[in-house]
């Protein structure tokens, strides 16, 4: 299948490229604040225009004058390595302050590279504004495009150029099933290692690994291709409470970012510090996304640093098991990031569960199988002893997996026995780590079978 082509926009912290991005995504997905340095990864998304499919990168600020072993550092690595990777690069300016010193050094890194380079001019909201680009010619370039990405002036002129060469979307043919990149989100607190992770998937330094918690702050998509199977990494900020999150907007932006997420990914990896017990803040993380029906992945990193002795892991296994009560069996995976310990398994297991959220009961089986289970165990009776009658079920969604089965007092079904009905299912089709769905409704008279295949 043909390849999209890679847009990188980069530029010195706080000339908009977070807003460019996210007006070309046409939602928000960069954390946008009035403050340099807030993005500080390269993010990932995909879009068309007229037709045309790409990917847009966003990326950290760039500057130059700053101490090898610091987190600007990190920064100024992945925008370099964002230009390489990219197949256009828009090197956005500041139209209102004009050119500064660390642009001239992005100019100069740019003309060594042979790739398309779209010189924008950025917060010129007003026609009025378009004269102060005059002084940005001095950076030697033959066009610059006048925009304003916070209101939207230029941008279709901008994508118009700068997507003229890029193939249609029919020339990439269909795609099926197989070919849809699995999305994999990396949840958890602060600090536990959801970059360092990230690069060792990748094998390179996709995301900013520091030892300061809350360095990612936006979600991070990582393409990545492994044993001829594409993946998306979501990289989140670590989710904490609520009290302490919300102290800070940019805190409060990730939080709501690590949650959409989960719904969007298909597979929800949970890392945990080995170093510490499981909290509760972790367990209500991963009932975020249990409850929008993804399929969880336990990961406990740092575990090649935690002392053991022959009882460690059962210990450990043992109490997550004990408290981690939307599962009977909770798929656990002890690793490290920084040794790529048992990490080569994410790959697999997330291709597992993806392929498990693809099953699609007929109904006549999913009836008998209901059935069978409430012969076996009647349901309790409704109120004044009249009996629950289960008529048919169906499934009606697979990602996330649910069933509706229709019946004559739906509010009479115990919590105890949707339970008993839950693990019917998940037994009988080893759906154990997928959430199983079941939903009571009252069938009327409109109501017809849906048989499904």
């Amino acid at each position: 299948m043909k390849k999209k082509p890679i847009v990188s926009i980069i530029g010195r912290p706080n000339v908009g490229k977070s807003t460019l991005f996210n007006r070309l995504a046409r939602k928000r997905i960069a954390i946008v604040e009035d403050t340099p340095g807030v993005t500080r990864d390269r993010n990932y998304y995909d879009i068309q225009w007229e037709n045309r499919p790409f990917t847009i990168v966003d990326t950290g600020g760039f500057e130059s004058e700053v101490a090898t072993d610091s987190l600007e550092s990190s920064m100024v690595e992945q925008t370099k390595v964002a230009i390489e990777e990219a197949d256009v690069v828009v090197f956005l300016l500041d139209g209102i302050t004009g050119v500064a010193p660390d642009d001239q050094v992005i100019m100069d890194l740019l003309r060594r590279t042979e790739k398309p380079v779209f010189v924008v001019a950025n917060k010129l909201d007003t026609p009025r504004h378009e004269d102060m680009t005059a002084n940005l010619y001095e950076l030697g370039v033959d066009k610059i495009f006048a925009v304003s990405a916070s209101h939207g002036r230029g941008i279709g002129e901008l994508l118009d150029e700068l997507t003229q060469d890029f193939p249609l979307l029919e020339e990439y043919g269909d795609v099926d099933e197989e070919e849809v990149p699995i999305r994999l989100a990396i949840i958890g607190r602060p600090n536990v290692g959801k970059s360092s992770l990230i690069n060792t998937l990748c094998g390179e330094n996709r995301a900013v690994a520091s030892p300061v918690p809350g360095t990612t702050r936006d979600t991070l998509h990582t393409a990545i291709r492994h044993n001829g199977r594409d993946f998306i990494l979501l990289d989140t900020a670590g989710i904490r409470r609520k009290s302490r999150a919300f102290e800070h907007s940019i805190e409060r932006y990730s939080v709501f970012r690590s949650i959409a997420a989960i719904e969007e990914a298909h597979v929800v990896l949970l890392l945990v510090d080995a170093q510490e017990p499981i909290a509760d803040q972790d367990l209500k993380v991963a009932s975020y996304a249990w409850e929008a029906g993804k399929p969880v992945i336990i990961g406990v990193n740092k575990w090649d640093i935690v002392d053991k002795d022959d009882r460690t892991y059962l210990q450990y296994q043992k109490n997550i098991q004990s408290r981690f009560k939307v599962s009977s069996k909770p798929c656990i995976l002890f690793l490290s990031a920084l040794t790529g310990q048992r990490t080569h398994k994410i790959y697999d297991l997330a291709e597992k569960f993806y392929r498990k959220t693809r099953l699609r009961i007929p109904t006549t089986e999913i009836n008998e199988l209901i059935q069978k289970a409430a012969i076996k165990h009647p349901p309790p009776s409704h109120t004044g002893g009249k009996r629950v009658k289960f008529f048919y079920a169906t499934q009606i969604s697979r990602h996330p997996f649910i069933v509706v089965i229709f019946c004559n007092y739906p509010e009479s079904v115990h919590f105890s026995y949707k339970r008993y009905l839950t693990n019917v299912v998940t037994e009988a089709y080893s759906l154990h780590n997928v959430p199983v769905i079941l939903k009571f409704r009252k069938k009327k008279a409109s109501d017809k079978e849906h048989h499904e295949n």
